[in-house]
């Protein structure tokens, strides 16, 4: 009995995921500027999830529970991009005041719609750090970020680990408005934001990582290149 019970919860997670992820792939497919962004961003955020406990780093919050949880549900954090008009997210030069508010309210937006997504999913903590990476991967160390202008350690930690490395592949990527930057041109620019618009330790923990990062990225163009 325990154990049809255990298959029948796992499948139920299996559909759950495979559920929200394919509202996740929508919004991804509605930006054409973020190609494979959301796994990318997966298996950043599962690094650095990971390096933070190996320093013990932020261990009242992360465990191996965290670190999977955040591998699963860091997709999600674009999810509310599906409310922003194509034309505003394919824009190849400056928004307006208007389109910027638009633009800004996918934060809102995707939180809300995960939060009715997720309601029964009888699972606290994927459901709580979907609603916190799609709300605040956006705000800043410093305060000066979207939507609600949190600072520090008032940021939840899923979202300040999302946002370097939303940040980062961001970085990487071509956009219509910029270039790619190289993975050592991006990791410059993380270093020099540490304090302002990223948790000091998150970089410093992302930093020890480079070679990890390195290696992944090769790995990912690769199985990019075969396809």
């Amino acid at each position: 009995l325990e154990n049809d019970i255990g298959k029948k919860t796992e499948q139920i997670r299996m559909m759950r995921d495979q559920m929200v992820f394919s509202f996740a792939y929508l919004a991804e497919h509605h930006d054409l500027s973020s190609k494979g962004h959301l796994m990318r961003t997966s298996y950043y955020t599962k690094a650095i999830a990971a390096e933070l406990l190996r320093e013990n780093v932020y261990t009242d919050e992360i465990d191996e529970s965290f670190i999977q949880t955040i591998e699963r549900v860091a997709p999600l954090h674009d999810i509310g991009k599906v409310y922003v008009d194509e034309k505003v997210l394919n824009r190849n030069g400056p928004l307006s005041p208007g389109e910027r508010l638009q633009m800004e309210a996918h934060t809102v937006k995707g939180a809300s719609f995960l939060d009715s997504a997720l309601k029964d999913c009888g699972d606290p903590l994927y459901s709580g750090m979907a609603h916190d990476i799609a709300l605040y991967h956006h705000e800043w160390w410093n305060g000066s970020g979207y939507p609600s202008k949190l600072s520090g350690l008032k940021i939840p930690v899923s979202a300040r680990i999302m946002a370097v490395a939303d940040v980062f592949d961001a970085l990487l990527s071509e956009r219509p408005y910029k270039k790619a930057f190289s993975m050592n041109e991006a990791y410059d620019i993380i270093h020099y934001q540490a304090g302002t618009h990223f948790d000091p330790q998150i970089v410093t923990a992302f930093e020890s990582i480079k070679p990890e990062i390195k290696a992944l990225i090769e790995r990912l163009k690769a199985a990019s290149d075969e396809v």
